[in-house]
């Protein structure tokens, strides 16, 4: 397409020099004249030929662009359109010599590996035929200093280019690493069925290429063994005559084959009997995308390897920018009298003070580098406590079980949890059950939930705060979604699930077991307990925690399905604050029509979270700030407007006089921006930035207040800040309030004991929003019908009235 594209703007307009976006769609010719390509496929041609369609390109003049740079209209858009495709131009184009060692992919383009090239070791193995890529993301951006090229690394997978189909069916059973010289009994190497049905969606959408021509063609499905495989040979003045494939090669093509007994592969239409050996087969030396989703392993990999830390991301970014050359080189942007620097911008950025935290009984403690101790009591704690205990699919043996669930006890008891029953041996009395199942059936666990709440029944304390914890042989979503359906749908009772290999970590001392602990902040939070409170005086705090005049936080935040998923919807769900601290929060679900990311009607939801509070403190809320998270740039207005319109019709409804002062923030984390700290006295963790670094100057929008904070301890991999955009404020809050009550709510995320990269509020609307697309998915397996968006999917999300108020965490 590229090559085709560039073609015909150099015939059509005598010019070697346009400018081309990423979809080819628009082309920029010379004097910033715009034209739109419409592409037409005209004709497929045979299926033995290169997968090259044939097309009309028609080529419509659209007008002059005038270069303009605010930030939301259709001209400036467009103007950033074309600078975008103008400083990638070079590689893209296929007559620059630079251009055959990258691969553009929307914003980014990709280094591809070649054997001596140094970038190949950067290459990450996720087998299965599959590895990463590394490439430059690219944008251009109005800041206030003025347009800036914002650069970062991306990373891709991508099929292994011209790998021998038997390797890469063999590094899916991981059979096989390395070269095909060492193969042994290649006469016996065979697929049963199991096999046969795994290499058939291994190879689903790929492009094969034969071995002894350059034809390229689809795979189409996996056939018998060559030596099995039989079809009719018709040939010019000869009779038609059955033989099989092996017979075929070697009798007309002069190829015995060595792995006969593996199965064929038909290649092209379904209608064509091409059935082409597996031995004569490669996957195709083109690019190929991994388009389906990456398996759990594969993904666990690819996101730890990817996770470069600053110095290796610097170093990585500075050398692909070098790798483009100057402007001086690049006659696209001599042409359009464009230069770029070769500088990274120098900021200087401020760290807000860490606050101190509030425990038990007004003790408070210091956070240091977005990290706190737990050794004391927390906030609060739940007091007549029952533990249930369920192995899943026999997950543990009394004998492993004992130790690690006496710890779990004891660490609740240091943190100032106490239980309704005292047990000489916990792990002995505790009540235990066993749950059997391969599928994650809800119907059969309900029998053992109703069994622990009789025992739960027995006990002669009013006010008992059951809890159920299910040990699983290891992650599993089906499993993992029955559970959840069960405890917080069905049953309406708090559930913790552990893996087998997490619960056999709690091991030696209560007292500095840290797996313990963190199981217990969840357990605690989900009983109704509060792990901690931000001290008042600290970061501005009391301004929004006034019992005067308190402040309701919401959340908000719209998960969609994954990639290639067309008929799944996508889920809203919207979290508000229910104490004055903001430490309690409850949530409303919204089931809507699939990649919809505005909230359709969200007026019941927001009159649901004002109640709440009101109920929870005997209080109205006298500020409502709304975190949105999720929201591109062109979506702010017109989300904002739906979302607020729809708050202000909840309060008319409780009160056509309620005029509480309203704040809109959208906070994003899927943008490119990185700081690299320049010295090394100021570095923490992994050479990253401080949390509570804030940058508000230079880099941020020069018409909006915007600014980034990094409130993490960045472990591992580089810190990625979070962004914050105030769209509307009656309240009228400072830069320095924004900025401070943000990082004050990244410390009251109830799940670990540091600070997290976005406020709880939104956190906590993601999870929620996990969590229902859980009652989704396994609400659908059982039905036979796929449903559209309704009234009765959102009843399949709705938790029982009993359920703990975050049962989320």
């Amino acid at each position: 397409m590229r090559i085709a594209a560039d073609h015909i703007v150099r015939v059509s307009f005598i010019t070697s020099l346009s400018i081309y976006d990423r979809r080819f769609k628009s082309c920029f010719i010379c004097s910033v004249r715009f034209f739109v390509l419409s592409l037409v496929n005209v004709s497929s041609i045979d299926c033995l030929q290169p997968l090259f369609p044939d097309y009309k390109i028609i080529i419509r003049e659209v007008g002059e662009l005038r270069l303009s740079f605010g930030e939301t209209d259709e001209r400036s858009r467009t103007s950033m359109q074309f600078l975008d495709s103008l400083v990638t131009q070079r590689v893209r184009c296929p007559r620059e010599a630079i251009s055959s060692d990258f691969y553009p992919f929307k914003e980014s383009i990709y280094l591809i590996p070649r054997p001596n090239a140094s970038w190949t070791k950067w290459s990450i193995e996720l087998g299965s035929g599959i590895e990463t890529w590394t490439g430059l993301y690219s944008a251009v951006k109005v800041c206030q200093r003025g347009l800036m090229l914002n650069s970062d690394i991306s990373t891709k997978a991508f099929y292994k280019v011209d790998m021998s189909l038997i390797d890469f069916y063999l590094s899916i059973v991981n059979e096989f690493r390395g070269g095909t010289g060492t193969r042994m009994n290649r006469r016996n190497l065979a697929m049963n069925a199991s096999q046969r049905e795994q290499l058939q969606k291994a190879l689903q959408g790929l492009i094969l290429k034969f071995a002894y021509t350059d034809t390229h063609m689809k795979f189409t499905s996996v056939g018998q063994p060559a030596t099995v495989q039989r079809f009719i040979m018709k040939r010019t003045n000869e009779q038609p005559r059955e033989m099989t494939v092996e017979d075929y090669f070697y009798n007309y093509k002069g190829i015995e084959l060595e792995y006969g007994n593996l199965p064929t592969i038909q290649c092209g239409p379904s209608s064509k009997t091409i059935y082409i050996p597996m031995e004569l087969l490669r996957l195709s030396d083109r690019v190929q995308r991994v388009k389906k989703r990456l398996s759990d392993f594969q993904l666990a990999r690819l996101i730890k390897e990817s996770a470069l830390d600053p110095q290796k991301r610097f170093e990585r970014i500075e050398f692909m920018l070098n790798g483009l050359d100057s402007s001086e080189k690049d006659a696209f942007l001599q042409a359009f009298e464009t230069e770029i620097g070769n500088r990274f911008v120098r900021l200087d950025g401020r760290v807000l003070p860490s606050p101190h935290l509030e425990l038990f009984n007004g003790f408070s403690i210091p956070v240091k580098d977005g990290v706190w101790p737990l050794r004391n009591r927390v906030t609060e704690a739940p007091i007549k406590v029952i533990f249930g205990v369920i192995s899943v699919n026999g997950a543990i043996k009394m004998d492993e079980f004992r130790d690690p669930f006496n710890v779990l006890m004891r660490a609740c008891e240091l943190f100032g949890m106490e239980f309704a029953r005292s047990y000489r041996n916990a792990a002995e009395e505790v009540f235990k059950g066993s749950w059997d199942t391969d599928d994650g059936d809800v119907s059969s666990l309900m029998p053992i939930i109703n069994a622990f709440k009789k025992n739960v029944a027995l006990t002669d304390v009013e006010d008992v705060r059951p809890m159920l914890i299910f040990v699983v042989p290891k992650e599993d979503s089906r499993i993992y979604a029955g559970i959840k359906v069960a405890c917080d749908r069905e049953a309406g009772i708090a559930s913790q699930v552990i893996s087998t290999k997490t619960f056999r970590r709690m091991a030696g001392r209560a007292e500095n077991n840290a797996v313990a602990h963190n199981i217990f902040l969840k357990i605690n939070v989900k009983l109704g307990g509060v792990n901690n409170r931000v001290l008042q005086r600290c970061l501005d705090w009391q301004k929004f925690t006034d019992y005067e005049e308190p402040t309701l936080f919401i959340g908000i935040d719209v998960t969609h399905p994954s990639s290639g998923d067309t008929t799944s919807p996508s889920i809203a769900a919207i979290v508000g604050s229910e104490d004055v601290a903001a430490t309690r929060y409850s949530c409303s679900l919204k089931v809507q029509a699939s990649n919809a990311e505005r909230v359709v009607y969200m007026v019941d939801a927001m009159r649901e979270r004002l109640l709440s509070f009101i109920r929870r403190t005997s209080l109205r809320p006298a500020h409502i700030i709304i975190f949105r998270d999720g929201v591109s740039n062109s979506e702010f207005v017109d989300t904002m407007n739906d979302e607020l319109s729809s708050l202000k019709a909840a309060m008319n409804r409780l009160d056509s006089d309620y005029n509480p002062t309203l704040s809109y923030v959208v906070i994003q984390k899927r943008h490119r921006t990185r700081f690299f700290v320049e010295r090394d006295e100021f570095a923490r963790g992994k050479h990253n930035v401080p949390p509570g670094t804030v940058v508000d100057e230079e880099i941020t929008s020069p018409n909006m207040f915007d600014f980034y904070l990094c409130s993490h301890l960045g472990a591992i991999g580089t810190s990625r800040p979070a962004h914050y955009t105030i769209l509307y404020d009656s309240w009228n809050l400072s830069p320095d309030d924004w900025q401070q009550v943000a990082y004050a709510l990244c410390h009251l995320y109830a799940r670990c004991a540091r600070s997290v990269s976005i406020p709880a509020p939104v956190y906590y609307a993601h999870l929620a929003c996990q969590r229902a697309r859980f009652y989704l998915k396994e609400a659908l397996s059982r039905s036979n019908q796929q449903m559209a968006v309704s009234r009765e999917l959102e009843r399949m999300v709705e938790v029982h009235e009993n359920a703990p108020r975050m049962y989320y965490i």
